[in-house]
C-alpha cells in the first residue's frame, strides 16, 4: 500500500485469499498537516464459512490457540458485498481528498501470497480447491448483484486457478473455462 501511494493517489482495495478486504485512500499533506492514509475494514466479501477458513488456515504454521481466536474474530466481521464496498472506497477517497472518482479508478492490491507455497517461494504446488471455491463464489456474487466492476475478484481468481485443465491446448482450455463459468452463472 505504501509503495502504491508513493507513485499514485488512487484509492486501493486490499484483499486476502480468505476474502478479507480493506480499502485505503491517501490524503496529501498541506505543509501544516502531514500526509495521511485512511483505511476502512476489515470486512468479508462473502458469507463466512468456518470449515473453509479452518482448512485454509491449516496450511499455515499457526498455533492452534491463535487459529481459534482468529476464526472467532473473522466470524464477527461484517459481510459487505463487493459492489457496496467499492462505493465505500469511493466515499473514503472523497472524504479524504474531495475528489470524485469512478469505480475503475480503484486499484486492487493483493496483500498476501495466494498459497503457503508461494509464501515459501514454491509456486509449483497444486492449486488449493478451497481457494478456487472462494474465488468462484466471489465472482458469482458479482453476477448475482449485477456488479460490473469485477477486477478485484478476477485478479484473485486468476491467482488461484488458470481455469479448467485441458490437454487440447490453450484455446480449448479457454473455451471450456467460458462454458463452465457460463454454466455457474446460469
Amino acid at each position: 500500500m505504501l509503495k502504491h501511494f508513493r507513485t499514485s493517489r488512487s484509492p486501493v482495495q486490499m484483499s486476502t485469499v480468505l476474502g478479507v478486504e480493506w480499502a485505503a485512500a491517501f490524503s496529501p499533506g498541506d505543509g501544516v498537516n502531514p500526509d495521511q492514509i485512511h483505511v476502512i475494514g476489515p470486512v468479508l466479501n462473502t458469507d463466512f464459512d468456518p470449515a473453509l477458513f479452518r482448512a485454509e488456515l491449516s496450511a499455515y504454521e499457526i498455533p492452534a490457540d491463535y487459529r481459534i481466536r482468529l476464526i472467532d474474530m473473522l466470524q464477527r466481521l461484517p459481510v459487505v458485498p463487493s459492489s457496496l464496498f467499492f462505493n465505500y472506497t469511493l466515499m473514503l477517497h472523497y472524504a479524504a481528498t474531495g475528489e470524485h472518482l469512478e469505480r475503475r479508478d480503484i486499484v486492487p492490491l493483493n496483500t498476501t501470497p495466494s498459497t503457503p507455497a508461494e509464501a515459501a517461494g514454491n509456486t509449483s504446488q497444486k492449486r488449493n480447491r478451497q481457494q478456487v471455491y472462494l474465488a468462484e463464489k466471489a465472482l458469482l456474487e458479482n453476477v448475482r448483484t449485477g456488479n460490473l466492476n469485477y477486477r478485484l475478484q478476477m485478479e484473485r481468481a486468476s491467482q488461484v486457478s488458470a481455469g479448467v485443465n485441458s490437454r487440447s491446448g490453450p484455446l480449448s482450455q479457454s473455451r471450456i473455462s467460458v462454458v463452465v463459468f457460463s454454466s455457474l452463472c446460469t
